[in-house]
């Protein structure tokens, strides 16, 4: 006989913390079978995926398992490399992850909303956050809805005269240790920018910025200046953050 009538899993499943759901889905078939969701610690979808440990999933986009996965409670890590996020929404009952990366396809806000929701996240890589109508969602929005992130990796997010003025008014809950903007067009409105990062970085911090084959010259220069300023005033000088910035000739 099972342990618990239907209603006692059902009871269960609806209160308790995703940590006891997994250890109760690890310690019998039972549970594993009966408390659905299935809770996964870390859902990954590539070419190599890599072994993790038991509440882990790793699969290629072309393996059976993967036509299997169903009814999923994502509780900490997403990881899509060979398959587009919308293939993978309807397979996910909850997601309250904190480790999110969707490599080389572009998400429409309402899909990165669905990912972001329990506004747990604190590493994102991704590429072309956009609107119904393709055009890119600016940074502020997408950070406004991570105020918990310490490692950020973006491509194609869209800059506004005002988003560092903008992210100034946010109070992030983490130090932020890695950030990195990719394809970056729009001028940088270096002021702001310098006072966002003195606000917001964390210890030895890594800032990687890559820009657009047209940005202004002028512009880039200028705020590798400022940043180079930044760099030689920061206190502790032992924790300065470490400054990498790529502007590719026009023509090679």
């Amino acid at each position: 006989m099972p342990p618990f009538r239907q209603p006692l899993n059902s009871y269960i499943f609806n209160n308790a913390n995703p940590r006891i759901l997994t250890k109760l889905q690890s310690s019998t078939k039972y549970f594993l079978h009966y408390l659905k969701p299935v809770v996964v610690e870390r859902l990954e979808i590539s070419d190599e995926p890599k072994n993790f440990n038991k509440m882990c999933v790793s699969s290629p986009f072309k393996n059976k398992l993967f036509a299997k996965l169903n009814n999923l409670y994502l509780i900490n890590s997403l990881f899509l490399d060979t398959v587009k996020h919308q293939t993978i929404i309807p397979k996910i009952y909850r997601c309250d992850l904190k480790f999110l990366r969707l490599r080389f396809q572009k998400v429409l806000l309402k899909d990165f909303d669905f990912f972001v929701q329990s506004g747990n996240i604190e590493l994102l890589s991704c590429h072309h956050v956009i609107e119904e109508n393709n055009i890119a969602v600016p940074l502020e929005i997408i950070l406004a809805k991570t105020l918990k992130i310490f490692f950020i990796e973006l491509s194609g997010a869209q800059l506004t005269p005002q988003t560092f003025e903008n992210l100034l008014k946010l109070q992030f809950q983490s130090k932020i240790l890695y950030f990195s903007l990719d394809d970056v067009l729009q001028l940088i409105h270096v002021p702001s920018f310098i006072s966002f990062l003195k606000q917001n970085l964390g210890p030895n911090a890594r800032i990687n910025i890559e820009f657009d084959d047209h940005y202004p010259e002028v512009n880039y220069h200028e705020l590798s200046s400022a940043l180079d300023g930044m760099q030689n005033e920061w206190q502790p000088a032992e924790e300065k953050p470490q400054i990498s910035l790529l502007l590719r000739p026009l023509f090679m």
